[in-house]
């Protein structure tokens, strides 16, 4: 399939939504596709593709020099957590 046979696809399509939701939804991502935002952080800021290139060649040269945590760490952290709140109450 072509290019302009998907955008035409797709413009038949949108012509059939009668929900203004669902258009101002796809009106946020056509905005986000412009403005290079690949999503969003869990605070609603907008991360774009360079910074998060940048993200993630930080995170693997953490792992790289070994700053992580592993599964049975963070599970063995969790379980002294939770026996310190049962000796509370």
């Amino acid at each position: 399939m072509n290019l302009a046979k998907i955008k035409i696809d797709i413009i038949k399509e949108i012509c059939e939504i009668d929900h203004i939701s669902v258009l101002e939804e796809m009106r946020h991502l056509i905005a986000d596709y412009k403005a290079g935002i690949i999503g969003y952080r869990m605070d609603g800021t907008p991360v774009g593709a360079e910074e998060f290139r940048k993200e993630a060649e930080e995170a693997i040269k953490r792992v790289e020099n070994g700053e992580f945590v592993t599964i049975e760490e963070l599970r063995e952290k969790r379980k002294q957590l939770l026996d310190a709140r049962k000796e509370k109450e």
